[in-house]
């Protein structure tokens, strides 16, 4: 898992991972059929949600050591972050066109998520 120091770079890390993942041509084909199997294979299904399910266990440590160096980390769930950073990526590589997001891309893709569409880290009362 990354370490880059802090938590907004090992989610960057993790999301460019993602990207690569999807995008790359021998990898690419793999997780796309993975991403589909529930509908029409079940047995694949499953395969996939271990597959997923043991990177959320292998990527718990990025929450923990930012609680650690002490970054605002909320009381948040891992799964709900990483869906909302893989399924933004997956969205932009499966329905809008197969490329890969950019740099750039992947950047503003984190920052929302950590800091949300309001630019503040935690909604006000």
């Amino acid at each position: 898992m990354p370490d880059t120091g802090s938590l907004q770079g090992d989610l960057r890390a993790l999301t460019g991972r993602v990207a690569e993942l999807l995008t790359d041509p021998v990898t690419a084909p793999i997780a796309a059929a993975l991403l589909s199997a529930g509908v029409e294979r079940p047995e694949l299904a499953a395969v996939s949600r271990a597959f997923f399910g043991d990177r959320l266990v292998r990527e718990q440590p990025v929450l923990e050591r930012a609680a650690q160096r002490g970054d605002p980390v909320a009381d948040v769930d891992l799964r709900t972050v990483m869906d909302l950073l893989a399924g933004a990526v997956r969205f932009r590589v499966v329905v809008r066109g197969g490329e890969a997001p950019t740099g750039a891309e992947l950047d503003e893709i984190v920052r929302t998520v950590l800091h949300g569409v309001e630019g503040r880290a935690e909604p006000s009362s």
